[in-house]
């Protein structure tokens, strides 16, 4: 019974940590679509990480990085044939040959793309590492989804959680056996002497 009672519990507690990490990414991913700039970001003719207006953004997206739980936060605009592009990245420094690069489009980023705030169900792998992400819709100023802002949160950091807290649940089970083993001897022992 205390086996079932653990695994439930290490299960649950596994939930928990994933949807915490979920909506901490829509949280910061939403936080940094209320600083961007959107409209400076538009009127950018050719994405370089040399402008002025993509490196103010990118500091801000870096600033909220440190402050945060997100490795990366970064924005993305579509192209004329609808694929995703970085317009800012939080790595702008180290990814500067990012800034106008296309990205695959996932499933959720395309649904930020309609205006919802969402995060990933699945961690997702890329050249950056393992993340699970949050978006946040870009507004311009008529109102309309023009971008939208990812922020990636190392699932690898997760795994260690979770990897800890299972130790955990390990211990504390064989503990309780130890206590339940001890408790039956001391039982057993009384009962063939007689109370």
């Amino acid at each position: 019974g205390s086996g079932i009672l653990g695994f439930g519990l290490y299960n649950g507690s596994v939930m928990l940590i994933e949807e915490q990490i979920k909506n901490d990414a829509i949280t910061i991913a939403s936080n940094a679509a209320f600083f961007t700039d959107t409209e400076a970001l538009l009127a950018v003719a050719e994405p370089s990480a040399a402008d002025a207006d993509i490196i103010q953004t990118s500091q801000v997206y870096e600033a909220l990085t440190e402050r945060g739980n997100a490795d990366y936060i970064y924005a993305f605009f579509l192209n004329d044939n609808g694929e995703p592009f970085f317009i800012a990245t939080s790595d702008y420094v180290e990814s500067a040959d990012a800034i106008g690069e296309t990205y695959e489009m996932y499933p959720m980023m395309a649904e930020a793309f309609t205006g919802k705030t969402i995060a990933d169900d699945e961690p997702t792998t890329d050249e950056w590492g393992t993340f699970l992400s949050g978006y946040a819709p870009l507004y311009d100023a008529s109102g309309k989804v023009v971008g939208i802002v990812g922020a990636d949160i190392n699932y690898g950091g997760i795994l260690a959680q979770i990897g800890k807290l299972r130790t955990q649940m390990l211990f504390l089970y064989v503990l309780l056996i130890c206590i339940s083993l001890v408790g039956s001897f001391f039982i057993a022992r009384k009962l063939r002497r007689g109370f």
